[in-house]
C-alpha cells in the first residue's frame, strides 16, 4: 500500500474559546452527531424534538421510565447524552432546559434532571433539580476556577421506579443550547480540510463490543482517510487507516475523529 504524507500543524490554544460543544443545539443530522447516549431499559430513550425547543428548529428530548415490580421491587430508569471536549481552564458552563413530571419524594418515586462534568478527569454531578419548569425555558450556569479542568459533560433524567407494587414514575426533560467555553488547554490539530459542513462521523454499533465500525464521509480526498481513537482523558492511544476499530481497546468511553475534521464522535467499549 502506498503511504500518504498529511502536512499537519500544531497550534497552541490560548486566550478565552467559543463553544466547545459539538452540535450544541441537536440540529445536525443526524440530530446526536458528536453525541453519546446511554439507557437503562428498553423504555428509556433519547431524540430530536422539533415541536420545543430554545433555538429552532429542535431540541434533544430524554425520557425515563422506571416502575415498580411485584416481587422484584423498583426497576429505576436512566437516560443520558454525553460529549467529551477539549480539555479546558477558566470554565463558563451553560444548559438550557425544560423539565415535566419531576418529584422528590412519593408513592412515584424520585425524578431528577442531572448533569454532571468531567473535572480533573473525575465525572462530578455539578448540578440536579426536581423542580418542573414547564411553560418556560430555564437555564443551569456555572462558572469554574483555573484549578477546574473540564473535558466533558454528561445531562440525564432519572426514574427510580417508586416505593409500592404497581407504581410507575416515568420524567422528561428538554435540553437545548448546551455551552462550555472557556481557555483549552495543550494543543488542537489543524490541516488543509478545516470546512467541516458537508461531513459526517458515524460509528455503528455504538455502544459495542469487540469492534465497531466507522463511516466518515468528506469533502476531503479518500486518500487523506485515516481515524485516530482518544481516550477520556484525551491521550491518542491508536491511529488507524483501517474503518473497523476496537479490537484493541479496554472497556470504557473513546471519542474518535478522522483526519483533521473537527467531528468527534464518542463510542463506549463494553
Amino acid at each position: 500500500m502506498k503511504k500518504i504524507a498529511i502536512m499537519m500543524f500544531l497550534i497552541p490554544l490560548c486566550g478565552k474559546a467559543d463553544n466547545l460543544i459539538f452540535n450544541s443545539g441537536f440540529d445536525m443530522t443526524p440530530w446526536d452527531t458528536g453525541w453519546v447516549s446511554e439507557k437503562t431499559n428498553a423504555n428509556d430513550y433519547a431524540k430530536a424534538d422539533t415541536t420545543k425547543y430554545y433555538s429552532s428548529p429542535q431540541s434533544c428530548y430524554l425520557y425515563s421510565y422506571g416502575y415498580y415490580q411485584p416481587g422484584g421491587g423498583p426497576r429505576p430508569g436512566y437516560t443520558s447524552i454525553s460529549q467529551i471536549v477539549h480539555k479546558t481552564t477558566s470554565c463558563t458552563c451553560k444548559v438550557y432546559f425544560k423539565s415535566g413530571n419531576l418529584m422528590d419524594e412519593g408513592y412515584y418515586g424520585i425524578q431528577y434532571l442531572q448533569i454532571y462534568l468531567f473535572i480533573n478527569n473525575e465525572p462530578v454531578l455539578v448540578w440536579k433539580t426536581k423542580d418542573n419548569i414547564d411553560t418556560i425555558w430555564g437555564k443551569w450556569e456555572q462558572s469554574y476556577a483555573d484549578s477546574d479542568t473540564i473535558s466533558g459533560i454528561k445531562i440525564g433524567v432519572n426514574a427510580d421506579g417508586g416505593w409500592i407494587a404497581g407504581c410507575v414514575g416515568n420524567a422528561f426533560v428538554w435540553i437545548d443550547n448546551i455551552n462550555i467555553s472557556g481557555k483549552q488547554v495543550g494543543v488542537e490539530e489543524k490541516g488543509f480540510f478545516a470546512n467541516t459542513q458537508n461531513d459526517r462521523l458515524e460509528a455503528s454499533p455504538n455502544p459495542f463490543a469487540g469492534s465497531t465500525s466507522v463511516n466518515y464521509q468528506s469533502s476531503a480526498p479518500p486518500k487523506a482517510y485515516r481515524i485516530k481513537i482518544y481516550n477520556i482523558t484525551g491521550k491518542l492511544v491508536e491511529e488507524t487507516n483501517n474503518n473497523v476499530i476496537g479490537k484493541n481497546l479496554k472497556s470504557g468511553i473513546y471519542f474518535i475523529k478522522a483526519n483533521n475534521s473537527k467531528l468527534i464522535k464518542i463510542i463506549k467499549m463494553k
